[in-house]
């Protein structure tokens, strides 16, 4: 069985609340590789992690 590769654009907006941070994405699908590459979810979780954190203390 051939393994078909998707490739998503993913957009994010982080919004700082007194309870937490609370964020919003939509998801696309695209047709090209962009430059940054996540292979897994751990790797996603610390991106975002570091965007919120970037965004809080910035």
């Amino acid at each position: 069985m051939q393994r078909k590769r998707m490739v998503f654009l993913v957009r994010l907006w982080v919004e700082d609340r007194p309870l937490g941070v609370r964020i919003y994405g939509n998801l696309s699908e695209v047709t090209t590789e962009t430059h940054l590459k996540i292979h897994n979810f751990t790797e996603l979780k610390a991106q975002l992690r570091r965007l919120i954190l970037r965004v809080k203390h910035g």
